[in-house]
């Protein structure tokens, strides 16, 4: 954590790779019930997901992706 240059603790590594239902912006596979043609929206590419939780890892602090 001395990267960071600062006494942190508690940091997640939270990283948003898509939306949300409710909003329909989660990624889906196929279009949404109630509006076929909406997909939602996948902001981070598989392998950018990866090197963000190996880069958590390599830090120290726990990655997560939601």
């Amino acid at each position: 954590m001395a990267e960071l240059g600062a006494d942190v603790r508690g940091l997640a590594g939270d990283l948003n790779i898509d939306g949300s239902l409710g909003s329909r912006t989660a990624a889906l596979r196929a279009g949404y019930s109630d509006a076929g043609q909406e997909k939602g929206t996948l902001y981070l590419s598989v392998d950018q997901a990866a090197a963000h939780l190996a880069a958590c890892s390599l830090a120290g602090i726990q990655g997560d992706s939601t």
